[in-house]
């Protein structure tokens, strides 16, 4: 089902995602990969600690996620609510490809997204959601197709319990070897298997990376599903 809306700025200023390259066509190179790919050549490249950590994983195991990253700052405790409006406020800023990720603002007692805000969102062009905690309305959004990656889900609305403070700005959220910085602009990859982060400069490097990396290892499956042997293939198409 579509949806149209027409919507204002707020009060804030719109803070549109500025990249330089084609947001669909490299969106649509990456969901061709896989994550693993991503964090292997981030490794290699001396970026070992880019991927969320351990939790971070799509209603459905077939959603997937690749887009410029769209941040969102949250705060946890009881705040005026008119605070909250910035969910709505941040929307005429929502770049089309874009990736809406949040941190968790130090809450874990809420769902910091429903299906509402995800039919808004994609609305505008945003084509998944990244939490760094928990969602809800989830059967319903997965029936959208909206990709969401969430730590879990939980019925609780975050009203004053935990608004939206800031948006497009600097985030810190969970990653594997600590707090992990999420920058506008910085490229978010998430399949079945977790959430990666590729720096906004290197975005386009380590796609080529991963491209040739699949590439090898197709020639690898082949030459063993021809009757190569198996430690043979191994080290004729090891990656390094």
């Amino acid at each position: 089902m579509a949806y149209t809306f027409t919507l204002t700025a707020g009060e804030d200023e719109v803070r549109p995602i500025s990249v330089d390259y084609d947001i669909e066509e490299i969106r649509n190179r990456y969901l061709k990969l896989s994550t693993p790919f991503a964090s292997d050549v981030l490794f290699a490249m001396g970026l070992p600690s880019q991927a969320m950590d351990t939790g971070i994983y799509p209603l459905k195991d077939d959603m997937k996620v690749a887009g410029p990253a769209f941040t969102s700052s949250r705060y946890r405790g009881t705040i005026a609510k008119s605070i909250d409006k910035k969910h709505i406020d941040l929307i005429p800023s929502l770049t089309p490809g874009c990736v809406f990720i949040s941190d968790d603002g130090g809450d874990r007692a809420c769902a910091h997204m429903g299906d509402i805000l995800c039919m808004l969102y994609q609305s505008r062009g945003c084509t998944g959601a990244v939490l760094d905690w928990a969602a809800r309305d989830t059967g319903t959004i997965a029936e959208m197709g909206f990709p969401m990656f969430c730590r879990g889900k939980n019925p609780t609305a975050g009203h004053e319990r935990s608004v939206v403070i800031d948006y497009n700005v600097p985030i810190f959220v969970h990653g594997v070897d600590g707090m992990l910085r999420v920058n506008p602009g910085d490229f978010i990859f998430g399949d079945s298997d977790g959430v990666v982060i590729i720096p906004k400069d290197k975005t386009v490097e380590v796609l080529e990376k991963m491209e040739a990396m699949a590439a090898i290892e197709v020639e690898m499956r082949a030459a063993v599903n021809g009757g190569m042997d198996a430690m043979e293939a191994f080290r004729k198409f090891r990656r390094s």
